[in-house]
């Protein structure tokens, strides 16, 4: 009995996601043609996921993966990573031993609910995010943060991100919010899909609050 429940709720979420992934990729298909990204100075492209979890094989009908880091040196920030494979999501968050620091790890990992699976592919819809620019851009210096998604499902996959200076000058204080959408590489309504990530990690704002001094 249970088999079959589980089986029906799979096959549902399924059904959910071929509707969520049309909405994606018929916005990749209104995109506009000039719809291209021009990196600041010291910023580049990689292509690499930089996971603070296992990247295994996935055979989920939809993979979610979330990574943020940020901080004022490579020694010196916070990170933390979301990654939902189906109804599967694996949470994660580290900060070090440092100055405006303290040392947190932390993982877990948890079955959606039924609601929650239903607002993640309501969002995923609504939030019509497609693919800008291939890569996702980087600082070249350590002060700095980024941001990056990895979306797949058989064969559609979103890859890309943003990237932000954190530390400036007197004469120039840091453009975070500009270069953040400046560098984008995934195009629609990211922020709004991002709440919607960062919803399914009730446990983050505690995390932040311990590990920030």
């Amino acid at each position: 009995m249970f088999n079959l429940l589980n089986q029906s709720r799979r096959t549902l979420f399924a059904m959910l996601v071929v509707v969520a992934l049309s909405a994606v990729m018929s916005s990749v298909a209104n995109a506009q043609a000039g719809d291209g990204v021009t990196l600041p100075p010291d910023f580049a492209y990689t292509h690499d996921y930089p996971a603070l979890l296992p990247q295994a094989d996935s055979t989920a009908t939809l993979s979610i993966h979330y990574f943020k880091t940020e901080g004022i040196s490579n020694d010196e920030r916070l990170t933390f990573e979301i990654a939902i494979e189906d109804s599967l999501v694996c949470t994660a968050f580290e900060t070090p031993d440092a100055a405006d620091f303290r040392y947190v790890s932390f993982r877990k990992k948890r079955l959606l609910s039924p609601s929650e699976q239903k607002r993640l592919i309501r969002s995923l819809a609504q939030s019509r995010l497609y693919q800008k620019h291939d890569g996702v851009p980087i600082a070249s210096f350590s002060g700095s943060g980024r941001e990056v998604f990895l979306i797949r499902r058989e064969d559609s996959v979103i890859f890309g991100g943003m990237a932000w200076s954190t530390v400036g000058t007197d004469d120039s204080p840091p453009q975070s919010d500009v270069e953040r959408r400046v560098t984008s590489t995934i195009g629609g309504n990211y922020d709004l899909f991002i709440r919607e990530i960062k919803s399914l990690f009730p446990e983050l704002p505690h995390l932040m609050s311990e590990g920030c001094r």
